[in-house]
């Protein structure tokens, strides 16, 4: 009786905080869909802002570089991160120290450092490191680092992966069927925790404003090249 009135707590508390989350969203969407709210009651009910929108083919491209930007950089750091903890955690734990300092250096580089130094770098050079959104991904790639870095060591951990490789291995099973049949489907769902876990930082809209500036919102997300004659480093975008 008392772990099921616990339940009943616990649910009550998950459902205020999710109603507290999702209420500024509805209310967004209540007032996006009329065209006054001066009063208590909304007025002038239409739906031709959303029509506007979706014919506007600027739109569908900003969703899919934002799909673009958000999904890849981390598909590329949790694989990356992975396969080089798993061989650290199994075979060379010895290096874990090394992994550490090197994954939480990101956590000490400010925002405003960090786009203008990729700027600075690969203003000038061939496609695609030039790219605008070549740029974007690769610096939050760095970003989020830390943060797939910290949720991967912990699920290797918490599965004890050398004992599991070992006792997959006593059955018959060999190195990579251990890891890819055994290992990862015990480390999936905590992958997926932390593969969610973007950093909430408030530097996120310098990081993507100064790579990307103002040319993405008229269409163009071209190379950056740097003007050689001014002396103060600003940068232009490269003509078509």
């Amino acid at each position: 009786m008392h772990k099921k009135k616990k339940g009943i707590g616990n649910g009550l508390v998950l459902w205020i905080i999710g109603i507290y989350l999702l209420f500024p969203l509805l209310l967004t969407f209540l007032y996006s869909l009329f065209t006054e709210w001066i009063t208590i009651l909304p007025e002038g009910f239409s739906l031709n802002g959303y029509a506007e929108l979706f014919q506007d083919s600027y739109f569908w491209q900003s969703i899919g570089r934002s799909l673009l930007i958000s999904i890849v950089p981390i598909v590329l750091c949790t694989v990356a991160v992975l396969l080089a903890m798993y061989v650290v955690v199994v075979y060379l734990p010895g290096l874990d120290k090394i992994m550490r300092t090197i994954c939480t250096i990101p956590y000490a580089i400010q925002g405003v450092i960090l786009p203008i130094s990729v700027l600075g770098l690969y203003a000038n050079a061939p496609e695609p490191f030039s790219n605008r959104v070549f740029m974007l991904v690769c610096t939050y790639c760095i970003v989020v680092l830390p943060y797939i870095y910290q949720g991967v060591r912990n699920n290797l951990n918490a599965v004890h992966a050398p004992r599991l490789l070992e006792a997959a291995q006593m059955l018959g099973a060999g190195k990579f069927y251990a890891f890819w049949k055994i290992i990862l489907p015990n480390i999936t769902s905590g992958i997926m925790v932390c593969g969610k876990l973007f950093p909430d930082r408030t530097d996120v809209s310098v990081l993507s404003h100064a790579p990307v500036g103002s040319a993405c919102q008229r269409g163009y997300c071209g190379p950056v090249r740097r003007d050689a004659a001014d002396f103060s480093g600003s940068f232009r975008t490269a003509e078509r």
